[in-house]
């Protein structure tokens, strides 16, 4: 279960959301998305990540992120110290190894291909980590890692996908219902990699068949 924020006035939990899944809540038309608070949830990105959006923003897939948004997610990154990146990244180089490790096991244990997971991967997660925020990714290498650790209070880490936080937008009426079945159908139609659980997730959520690139 998800950790809510304490209940005081000014407090807020921090979302961190990975590359692929904050292009996905670009397919909404809210505006702004990342940056903005959203029931005492702060919805942000690491540069790291927000660095990989520009990237992809430069290849035809994704030519269609605005000059606007890409200035958005700029404005939607959470600030790190200079000391603050250094301890983020002495975490990754010391724990990244034996994350690795445990999902290589797994992989191997299911018969499939290993997957390697990327630097930038292993400092979101040691970042989710170090401030205990909810870390936000359709990748499965890193979800199952995620959803196989702890924070360093021994609490599990708290990990969504994309669909999980069209849910918290649907909830607090920042996209109506009609927003999130055009938003998961255009996922849909574009061939976005989704984690395999999204169309489960969606159900369980919504009580309605996921959309598909047909519907």
């Amino acid at each position: 279960m998800i950790q809510p924020p304490p209940q005081t006035p000014q407090s807020s939990r921090l979302v961190l959301v990975d590359t692929c899944s904050l292009v996905r809540l670009y397919y909404t038309d809210v505006k702004p998305i990342a940056g903005r608070t959203v029931a005492q949830y702060q919805i942000m990105t690491l540069e790291t990540l927000a660095n990989e959006v520009r990237g992809l923003a430069s290849g035809e897939a994704y030519a269609w992120l605005s000059v606007e948004r890409l200035n958005e997610i700029h404005s939607s990154i959470f600030k790190l110290t200079n000391a603050q990146t250094t301890s983020i990244e002495t975490r990754r180089k010391r724990d990244q190894p034996n994350w690795q490790l445990s999902l290589d096991a797994y992989c191997q244990s299911k018969g499939t291909t290993p997957r390697i997971t990327s630097r930038n991967d292993g400092f979101a997660l040691a970042a989710a980590i170090e401030h205990k925020a909810i870390l936000v990714t359709d990748e499965w290498p890193l979800k199952w890692i995620a959803e196989n650790f702890d924070y360093d209070d021994g609490s599990p880490i708290d990990s969504l996908i994309s669909v999980d936080v069209l849910a918290l937008l649907e909830q607090n009426s920042v996209i109506d219902d009609n927003g999130r079945r055009q938003t998961y159908r255009s996922w849909r139609m574009a061939g976005e990699s989704l984690h395999a659980a999204s169309d489960r997730r969606y159900w369980l959520h919504f009580r309605e068949t996921a959309p598909n690139a047909q519907n």
